[in-house]
């Protein structure tokens, strides 16, 4: 939640630091939805094949042999 409000309000900060240097000044922010989709389902994919990855890893482990062993 922290983390975006800080990005929201410097967001609206640099537009109105940077619209000056741009030839067509921006009318407001846009939120390209597409992309964002596109990353948050990159990033739960992600998160979901290392989930996959490392509880088919943990499986062939067996906790009783790990703690003699130490």
């Amino acid at each position: 939640m922290v983390g975006a409000a800080v990005g929201a309000a410097m967001a609206v900060m640099f537009v109105q630091i940077l619209a000056p240097l741009f030839t067509i000044a921006p009318a407001s922010l846009t939120v390209p939805a597409g992309e964002l989709g596109l990353l948050a389902t990159l990033v739960l994919g992600g998160m979901g094949l290392s989930v996959v990855l490392a509880a088919r890893s943990l499986r062939r482990l067996n906790p009783v042999e790990l703690l003699r062993e130490e």
